[in-house]
């Protein structure tokens, strides 16, 4: 296995001028940064040098708060998955700092309700990069907590806000639970719009993975629906959050033990008024506790009605 910051190979090809007697061949090498320097210490700078410095960027949208996410079995599949992809690209793109972006605010159903998906993410994840055995190759990951996101919209959104803030190019790679995976695809290519890639897994065992497929399918493209509409329309986006804001109410007004089944029956109840988001409705009684600080915090307009 390559050690970190070390380059196997170059990568080189030739091309050849047919024109004359004597045709002309052309060697075309390009280096990484490591190799460049130890090139131009072998006297071979006349040679043309192109250096890339792509930035590895994954988006990692959280998908509510167990009670204790450090034994939750499904997190622990879920973020092992993104472990070893983020492993493995960096592997093969011989980049040893990308930045990872965990996504997820305060959905937290257990009181006092002061947790977000985004810390407790990055906390299990942290406890994998400290293994023995692979910390020599975690130490330069850098992270970033997205912690305001309330949907799949507001994840890549702000994610994005986040990685806009780095001078580099960029590629994206943004994962998801299996069955949004379309969704997932679409949103990014309107927010993000190239050099990315959803990476889908299908990790969820809970009773949400096995509903209807026919009603799944018509909850996605209503939430692709609306979710586009809000990513092109800012004041929109703020109805969009509501909705969000009064499922997650609902949640908690059901509690922690009948959490499963409560996600389900809110949005079959929801799946009208969802197709009818467009009217302007006034926040919830709990906005105190959720309001508008995420799309404050990202520029976007406040909640109708609020300062």
């Amino acid at each position: 296995m390559l050690k970190p910051g070390r380059q196997a190979s170059l990568r080189c090809w030739w091309s050849q001028d047919r024109g004359g007697s004597n045709p002309l061949t052309r060697i075309y090498i390009f280096y990484t940064r490591p190799a460049a320097r130890d090139a131009a210490r072998l006297g071979s700078s006349s040679l043309p040098i192109r250096i890339t410095a792509m930035k590895n960027i994954f988006i990692v949208p959280g998908y509510g708060i167990p009670k204790n996410i450090l034994e939750d079995q499904p997190y622990k599949k879920y973020l092992g998955l993104v472990f070893n992809y983020i492993f493995e690209t960096c592997t093969k793109t011989n980049s040893w700092a990308p930045i990872i972006i965990f996504c997820g605010g305060p959905t937290d159903v257990f009181k006092p309700y002061k947790r977000t998906e985004a810390e407790e993410m990055k906390k299990l994840f942290w406890k994998y990069t400290k293994r023995g055995f692979v910390k020599n190759y975690t130490k330069k990951w850098n992270y970033k907590i997205e912690n305001k996101s309330l949907s799949t919209v507001e994840n890549i959104l702000f994610a994005k806000k986040i990685a806009d803030e780095i001078k580099s190019k960029k590629n994206f790679y943004i994962f998801g639970e299996y069955t949004r995976k379309l969704k997932i695809q679409i949103f990014a290519k309107k927010i993000i719009g190239k050099n990315f890639k959803v990476v889908p897994f299908d990790f969820d065992l809970s009773i949400n993975r096995y509903r209807d497929p026919q009603f799944i399918q018509k909850k996605e493209k209503i939430d692709i629906k609306f979710g586009l509409k809000a990513i092109a329309d800012k004041n929109f986006l703020i109805e969009y959050r509501k909705l969000f804001i009064e499922k997650l109410a609902y949640l908690r007004k059901m509690g922690p033990t009948r959490h499963k089944e409560a996600i389900n029956v809110w949005w079959k109840e929801k799946v009208r008024e969802f197709e009818k988001m467009g009217t302007w409705r006034s926040c919830p009684p709990d906005r105190s506790a959720l309001g508008t600080g995420g799309v404050r915090a990202f520029g976007l307009p406040a909640c109708h009605g609020q300062g």
